[in-house]
C-alpha cells in the first residue's frame, strides 16, 4: 500500500513539448506539487484532510512551482494550449473520499503534454472571433514523491486511471458558467417548464413557503432569465460522500449544502447530513413537516388528537 495523496506532494517529472524555434528542444522538466484551489471553497471544497493537508482524489490538479515550463536551451516559444499543470488521475479502485477515488503518493501523475489525453480545457475564441474549445493534452510522465507529512495513511490498491473523474474534470475546468451561459442562450422549453410547474406548485405553496430555503439562489436563476423561482428547500445546492464503509449493513456518511438555509444541525449552518432528521409542527397549517437526510422537506397532515 501507498501514501495517501494530499495538497502540497511534491511532483517532478519530463514533459514533452515541441518548441517553435530553434533547437527545437522537446525536453521540459517539470516540478511542481498538488495544489486545487476549488478544494478551499467554503461549502463546495472538500473538507477531508489527512493530517492538516485536503486530500488528493483522481481529479485533483496541481500547479508548476514556476507557472510555466522553463527551457533546457535555447530561445523559448510553445503553443499556446500547454497548460502547464498536472492531475493525479491514477486512484484506488475501492477507496473513496467526497465521492472520488482516493490518490496514492509515490505512483505515477499525469502532467502537461504535446499528446495524450484531455483532462482539462478551456473555452475561448479564435481570430475570426468564433468560440473554440481549448484542451490541455496530459501524459503520465512525472511522479508524486512519497513524502510523509505527519503519521503514515495508507490507501489500498490496486490502483488504476479513473476515466469517470477524469470525465468530471474535464466538464469542471471548462467552466460551470460557461454552462449557463449557453443554457441561457439556447435553454431547453422542456426544461423551463418543468420548473416553472414544480415552482408554482410545490415550491411556492404556503407550506413549503414557512421552511427556509434558498431565496439567493432564487435571485441568481432570475438574473439569469430563467422564470423567477424561489427554490425553497427542495433544490439541492451540493451533495458530498465524505466517507463510506461497505459492508452488510453500509455506513456512507452523506452531507447536502443550501446557499442560503437558515437551518442549523451537525455539520454547521446549512450543512445537512443524512442521519440528521428533524420533525417541524406547523400547526397553523395543520402540517407537520419532515426534513429529510438531504435537507428536502416532506410536508404531511397533521395527525388529529387521539388519531392514528
Amino acid at each position: 500500500m501507498l501514501l495517501v495523496d494530499t495538497h502540497l506532494t511534491i511532483v517532478t517529472g519530463v514533459d514533452v513539448h515541441t518548441t517553435t524555434v530553434p533547437p527545437y528542444n522537446p525536453i521540459h522538466p517539470y516540478v511542481g506539487m498538488v495544489i486545487d484551489p476549488a478544494d478551499y471553497i467554503p461549502f463546495l471544497g472538500t473538507n477531508v484532510t489527512v493530517n492538516g493537508l485536503k486530500r488528493g482524489v483522481s481529479d485533483t490538479s496541481g500547479i508548476l512551482f514556476t507557472m510555466s515550463h522553463i527551457p533546457l536551451a535555447g530561445a523559448f516559444a510553445m503553443a499556446p494550449v500547454i497548460g502547464h499543470e498536472s492531475m493525479n488521475f491514477y486512484s484506488s479502485k475501492s477507496v473513496f473520499a467526497d465521492g472520488s477515488r482516493l490518490s496514492p503518493k509515490g505512483y505515477m501523475v499525469m502532467t502537461c503534454n504535446d499528446t495524450g489525453l484531455p483532462l482539462s480545457a478551456t473555452t475561448g475564441k479564435n481570430k475570426a472571433g468564433k468560440k473554440k474549445l481549448k484542451p490541455t493534452l496530459f501524459a503520465a510522465t512525472s511522479y508524486s514523491l512519497p513524502s510523509s507529512t505527519g503519521k503514515p495513511v495508507f490507501v489500498g490498491g490496486p490502483y488504476i486511471p479513473d476515466v469517470g473523474g477524469a470525465a468530471m474534470g474535464l466538464l469542471s475546468s471548462i467552466g460551470f458558467s460557461s454552462v449557463l451561459k449557453a443554457a441561457r442562450k439556447s435553454g431547453s422549453k422542456l426544461g423551463k417548464k418543468i420548473l416553472t410547474e414544480f415552482n408554482h406548485k410545490v415550491l411556492k405553496s404556503d407550506i413549503m413557503k414557512k421552511v427556509p430555503g434558498t431565496q439567493k439562489l432564487s435571485k441568481k436563476f432570475c438574473e439569469m432569465g430563467f422564470e423567477p423561482v424561489e427554490l425553497v428547500g427542495g433544490v439541492v445546492v451540493y451533495e458530498g460522500t465524505d466517507f463510506r464503509f461497505p459492508s452488510p449493513v453500509p455506513l456512507s456518511w452523506e452531507r447536502s449544502w443550501y446557499s442560503d438555509s437558515a437551518y442549523t444541525g451537525w455539520l454547521g449552518h446549512g450543512v445537512h447530513c443524512v442521519y440528521d432528521r428533524c420533525v417541524q409542527e406547523l400547526p397553523e397549517e395543520d402540517a407537520v413537516a419532515l426534513r429529510l437526510g438531504d435537507g428536502r422537506v416532506a410536508a404531511f397532515p397533521a395527525l388529529p388528537v387521539g388519531g392514528t
